[in-house]
């Protein structure tokens, strides 16, 4: 591989810094890691290896996403843009399916069910706190809940 690199004087002297390549030295990290198979290239499994499953990842589509963000809305959860929000709820492609099936050709101020609002605040909870909704429980855990959820929104920009 040929690469190059630019002369710059030492400081306080006028004399040049030598050339990696001239001086036989490896070319940094990065230049190796530019070098490696390209992703789309199979690699051979081994005989004790399995080669990797491939993942169908879910697209939340339009009609969906503007019921989801009309409901938040509606609760005074206001994601910053239409992207975090997306980001946010294809975490869990069960659920993108099952809003993609309902609400693709929805009006966007009807709002979701109440089994889809349900999955919709355990993947925000999950997103935010790292574990669902509560359903059961007294109110202290719910407060304690809402103000962690509160916190972690309002650290990413969410207009709580």
């Amino acid at each position: 591989m040929k690469w190059s690199c630019r002369a710059r004087p030492f400081r306080g002297t006028g004399r040049v810094a030598p050339c990696r390549a001239a001086a036989n030295e490896s070319p940094p990290r990065a230049d190796l890691e530019r070098q490696q198979v390209p992703h789309h290239i199979p690699l051979p499994a081994g005989p004790d290896e399995h080669p990797a499953q491939e993942r169908t990842l879910a697209t939340l589509l339009p009609g969906a996403l503007a019921c989801c963000r009309w409901e938040l809305e509606r609760r005074r959860m206001i994601p910053p843009s239409n992207f975090a929000l997306r980001i946010v709820i294809e975490e869990s492609s069960s659920l993108v399916r099952t809003l993609n099936a309902h609400y693709a050709e929805a009006a966007p101020d009807g709002g979701l069910e109440a089994a889809e609002w349900d999955a919709l605040l355990d993947v925000i909870g999950r997103h935010f706190t790292g574990r669902p909704w509560p359903r059961t429980g007294g109110m202290n855990e719910t407060r304690r809940f809402m103000a962690r959820l509160q916190s972690a929104m309002t650290a990413t920009r969410w207009k709580v």
